[in-house]
């Protein structure tokens, strides 16, 4: 149960929370006290339960996380979105973001068949593909023989989630903000 958190998160930071969680934590059910429909309160998201502890996470936890996880900016090789799988809202904004541009590097966009069915009737997939992107459907960046070719290499993500599980196959990956990955994919390199 986290509390403290004010603002709602987007469908997609609640599902990438949910992600990282279970990932690194093994956390399968998490609630944001007053955010999340079960939990208006810490006492109703435990129910009977005691608290058997509680953690306190600072601004500055925050920051000296993002410091390490995110890596130095420099050049990539490729970049990868959909780890959890990408939602159609997240496939409109690298469209909008790379429209009449081209990428520089390797760039895929995991994601289910329904959202590249609806990607394709909104228009998303002929931008991407002009750009020179890939939306691949029902795969995972964990279905390492996929992805051999970019063992070694550096990569450009939004999900931690993906630079964790790629960590034992030596593909570096800098963690930015999904517009900043998708410009990052663009220039061949991140700036920040």
């Amino acid at each position: 149960v986290f509390k403290g958190i004010k603002e709602r998160p987007t469908p997609e930071g609640f599902m990438n929370f949910g992600a990282q969680l279970n990932t690194s934590g093994c956390v399968s059910m998490y609630h944001i006290a007053g955010i999340t429909p079960e939990a208006p309160t810490v006492e109703a998201a435990v129910g009977s339960k005691k608290i058997k502890r509680e953690i306190v996470i600072t601004d500055k936890d925050l920051q000296d996380t993002r410091e390490r996880l995110c890596n130095e900016p420099g050049t990539i090789d490729f970049a990868m979105f959909g780890c959890p799988h990408i939602t159609i809202r997240q496939v409109g904004i690298i469209a909008k973001v790379c429209e009449g541009r081209k990428f520089k590097v390797d760039t895929w966009l995991l994601t289910s068949s329904l959202t590249r069915e609806l990607a394709d009737r909104m228009g998303y997939l002929n931008i991407i593909q002009r750009a020179g992107g890939h939306i691949i459907a029902d795969t995972c960046i964990d279905v390492p023989p996929c992805w051999k070719p970019y063992y070694g290499s550096v990569g450009v993500t939004d999900s931690p989630k993906c630079a964790y599980y790629n960590e034992i196959r030596g593909i570096k990956f800098l963690i930015r903000p999904l517009e900043e990955a998708v410009e990052a994919a663009i220039s061949g390199k991140v700036v920040k």
